[in-house]
Formats: structure tokens, C-alpha cells, sequence
């Protein structure tokens, strides 16, 4: 059985291995507080996402019955990111929030037009009602019998959703694992917690999660043949302007501010031991002999200092021993 490698080795490797995420890079809001844990002896960080905005239109999963082994039994269980699942948008950038309905449109996917008379309806761009990949996307209307939405069975829902900064941390022990998490704990990242090989993850629970409309699938659905997917927006652009896109650019600013807080929790808190032992290092030898010598002799100093008082209190004791002797000695003779 091979040795483990050591932790320093370990660092080294993770933090010279190529960013394997689907973006490619390391978001730029993370990179401070990243820059900060990695100068940390005893830390490294191994994952992290800044915070983001996506809209995920959820796929399914076919999941079979444990008494049946027949699969036109089975069960198809809605909202993970199994088949026909698909990432519309993703932004880890405040400023594309008001815009991400048009991002969504202008995407380098192929889109037609789709329903113009729908788009003039619900005063959209001329695009907003386009095809995207193999999506057709549909604008809100309370009116048009298109709109209406067909069976569940055949539905998806299109989520709009905002999830926070997370950061996950290697440290050498224990120890650094749990001064670390106390840490991120004062700074109210509740959702922080401390896993196998002393790895903390650091979460905070500053979500937004809405479904704001669903995908049905036109094709043979009952073995996977999907020509297309229709999108169907439950939210029309003014809900989308005044509500919607001020509450995401909330939980970007607060999800910055704990980001910030935490930095600098991070650097009170735990750089303190590595700071004092960082000036120990830097100490000459000349200077490192001056300051035993003065240790030295301020010990000297104290020990002088605690033998007078010894000998003070010995020479009372001595004579109040004598005060108290004789006048036991005058009691007697009276």
C-alpha cells in the first residue's frame, strides 16, 4: 500500500492542475480570498464559483420500480439534470442581469422567428419569440389559446435561479479545518460544514430558485425521440423588469458583501500564528542573540527581584516569631 502523499506535495499539485470546470477559469471575485487561503501553510482551496445566474430547464430521470423489472414500468421523476436537460443561460456578472432574457435570444444558438403576432402582443423584441438549440421559446400571454399548457406528464420547468458563493478548502488537521469553519460560521455562512480529509466546504444560503415556465417535448416522448422543445414563459417582461431582475441584483450585492466579510475574517483570524512565525524566520542571527540576551537577563532581573522579596518576607516572619514568643514568655511570668 503506497504512502499517502504528503500534504505540501498534495498543494502543490492541486494548485498547478489545470481548471477542469466547464467555464475554464476561476471566477474573478473569487480570486482574493483563493490568493489569501493559498498563502496559508496549512490550506489550499480545491473548488469555488463566485455566485451565479442561471436559467436551467430541468431534464428527467427514469427511474424503475423495485418490484417491477419490466421498463414500461418505470417512473419518470422531474427536476434533475438528466435527459433533456439543458443550461439556457449562466452569468456570474451583476451587469448582464438586466439583459439575460436578451442574452438568452442572442445566444450564438440558431434562432428563427417563432409567433410574431405573439411578440407584438407582449411588446418583445422582435426575436423574443425565437428557437434556440432545439428550444422554441414562447413569450407570456394570458390570452393566446397557444399559450395553455399541456399535461404534466409532458412537462419540464424552466428554472430561473441565483446560488451563491461556495468555496471548498483543504487544510493539513483538524485543528485548521475547525478554526476554519468557526470562521466562515461568525460571518453567517450557515451552510458551511466539515467533510472527509478535513476538507471545508463554506456555503451560505442566499438563493433564489423561481420556475418561470415549462418545456413539453413535441416527438415520441415515450422513447426519447424529441424533435423539439417548446418553451412557454410563465412571466411577462414587465414582472421580469421591476420585480425579478432588482431582486437578483440584490442577492449578487449581499453575496459580494459576505464574500468580503469573510475575506477579512479569514485574514484576522487566521493568519495570526503565521505572522508571528513569518517574523521568527526573518530574525538574523545577530538579532536572534541580542534578544536571548535581553530575555536572559530580564529573567535574572526577576528572579533577583522574587529572592528580596523572599528574604523580606523571611526576616518579617523571623521577627514576628520573636514578638509573638516573647510576648507568650511575659503571659507566663505574669
Amino acid at each position: 500500500m503506497s504512502q499517502q502523499i504528503p500534504f505540501i506535495q498534495k498543494k502543490q499539485h492541486v494548485l498547478k492542475a489545470a481548471d477542469l470546470s466547464p467555464k475554464g477559469s476561476v471566477d474573478t471575485l473569487c480570486l482574493p480570498i483563493i490568493n489569501l487561503i493559498n498563502k496559508h501553510a496549512d490550506m489550499f482551496t480545491t473548488s469555488s464559483c463566485s455566485g451565479r445566474l442561471s436559467v436551467f430547464v430541468e431534464g428527467e430521470k427514469i427511474k424503475r420500480k423495485p418490484t417491477d423489472s419490466n421498463n414500461d414500468d418505470s417512473v419518470v421523476k422531474l427536476g434533475g439534470k438528466g435527459l433533456g436537460g439543458d443550461w439556457l443561460f449562466i452569468t456570474h456578472d451583476v451587469n448582464e442581469v438586466d439583459n439575460w432574457l436578451g442574452k438568452l435570444y442572442e445566444s450564438s444558438r440558431s434562432f428563427t422567428p417563432y409567433k410574431p403576432e405573439v411578440n407584438a402582443k407582449n411588446n418583445l423584441s422582435d426575436a423574443s419569440s425565437s428557437t434556440c438549440k432545439n428550444h422554441v421559446i414562447i413569450p407570456h400571454s394570458s390570452s393566446d389559446p397557444d399559450s395553455a399548457f399541456p399535461p404534466i406528464e409532458t412537462q419540464r420547468l424552466v428554472l430561473y435561479k441565483f446560488e451563491p458563493f461556495i468555496l471548498h478548502v483543504k487544510c493539513r488537521n483538524f485543528e485548521t479545518a475547525s478554526k476554519l469553519y468557526n470562521v466562515a460560521m461568525s460571518c453567517g455562512f450557515r451552510e458551511s460544514g466539515i467533510g472527509s480529509n478535513f476538507i471545508v466546504g463554506i456555503r451560505i444560503n442566499i438563493k433564489l430558485d423561481l420556475p418561470i415556465g415549462c418545456a413539453f417535448f413535441a416527438g415520441d416522448s415515450e422513447h426519447n425521440n424529441f424533435k423539439e422543445t417548446k418553451l412557454q414563459l410563465l412571466l411577462d417582461n414587465s414582472y421580469i423588469n421591476s420585480v425579478l431582475n432588482p431582486i437578483t441584483k440584490s442577492k449578487f450585492d449581499e453575496n459580494l458583501k459576505k464574500i468580503n466579510e469573510l475575506y477579512h475574517a479569514i485574514e484576522k483570524e487566521m493568519f495570526v500564528d503565521v505572522n508571528n512565525a513569518e517574523n521568527a524566520v526573518k530574525e538574523t542571527k545577530t538579532e536572534r542573540r541580542e534578544r536571548k540576551r535581553r530575555e536572559g537577563l530580564q529573567r535574572q532581573a526577576q528572579f533577583k527581584q522574587n529572592d528580596d522579596l523572599n528574604k523580606k518576607l523571611f526576616e518579617e516572619r523571623k521577627e514576628r516569631k520573636k514578638r509573638e514568643a516573647l510576648m507568650k514568655k511575659n503571659s507566663q511570668s505574669i
